[in-house]
């Protein structure tokens, strides 16, 4: 996500901040990820999954009941 971000322009993008756009980034979502993972039904690390094996985890949780 950073690199994609960093090769993006983001002139019309409002800091909630006041810090650099990537930076800010990383601090909202370090601050939110508690209250994320809390809402959460399911999460699925799919970092080591091939985008197929990703999809099957996804439609497999999304079946599932909560």
């Amino acid at each position: 996500m950073r690199a994609r971000l960093s090769a993006a322009d983001n002139a019309h993008r409002p800091s909630l901040t006041g810090r650099p756009m990537l930076d800010e980034i990383e601090h909202v979502l370090a601050a939110r990820d508690d209250l994320y993972r809390s809402l959460a039904h399911h999460t699925i690390d799919v970092d080591h999954l091939s985008p197929d094996a990703a999809l099957a985890a996804i439609t497999t949780a999304a079946t599932v009941a909560p």
